[in-house]
């Protein structure tokens, strides 16, 4: 199951981060909208922070979407949560090195 939390945070900041590079807004601006620091923007949108539900009310308000636009489906944390403990057992299997992996889930993490 901790998979699947990881994914879900990780798909809402996505989905934050498409939503604002599309109305040309930096995370600093969005940072200073919500009296937060410009890292805490960044953590949120990789996934590396848990966005509080008021703080996902208040982006959604700056957003100008619906707060339910901002979560992702069910379906697709399982998928994400799949492929990832997919991934993780391929590369358990594999006498890879070090930079070799990290190569392989920096492509990963761009799907």
């Amino acid at each position: 199951m901790e998979g699947f939390k990881i994914n879900l945070y990780k798909l809402i900041g996505e989905k934050i981060k498409t939503k604002r590079s599309s109305l040309k807004m930096s995370q600093s601006n969005l940072a200073k909208e919500l009296s937060v620091s410009r890292s805490t923007i960044s953590n949120i949108e990789v996934g590396r922070h848990q966005i509080p539900i008021y703080l996902l009310y208040k982006v959604s308000n700056i957003l100008k979407i619906e707060v339910n636009e901002l979560l992702p489906q069910y379906e697709d944390i399982v998928a994400s949560s799949s492929l990832e403990s997919n991934l993780e057992d391929y590369l358990k299997n594999r006498n890879l090195s070090s930079k070799d992996r990290v190569v392989i889930e920096e492509q990963f993490n761009k799907l």
